[in-house]
């Protein structure tokens, strides 16, 4: 993930799969810490389970900002439509503010 255009690829499903492989990973973490608490193998894979959640955390916070920019556009468009079927009402081509 380079950029947040990058994030137009995703939809509400991936980001719920998203979300369950980081409770999967969650689990594992737990799991792994009960059985490996103290060796240094164990807090090596701690850490790098802790850091790939983190990432994958991040990358739902930018599909959260896109997804969230995506719905301020579509409101505005909204807005402008309703403006434009305003305007066809007032100079009598009401008649025509289906097609929008």
């Amino acid at each position: 993930m380079k950029s947040l255009g990058d994030l137009e690829q995703y939809d509400v499903d991936q980001l719920r799969w998203l979300v369950l492989g980081l409770l999967e990973k969650l689990g594992e973490l737990e799991r792994d810490a009960t059985l490996q608490r103290s060796t240094t193998a164990g807090i090596r894979e701690a850490y790098s389970i802790t850091k790939r959640m983190q990432s994958d955390w991040e990358q739902i916070d930018r599909m959260e900002l896109t997804i969230q920019a995506q719905s301020e556009y579509i409101q505005g468009l909204e807005e402008h439509i309703q403006k434009l079927i305003s305007i066809l009402d007032d100079n009598g081509l009401g008649g025509h503010s289906h097609k929008l």
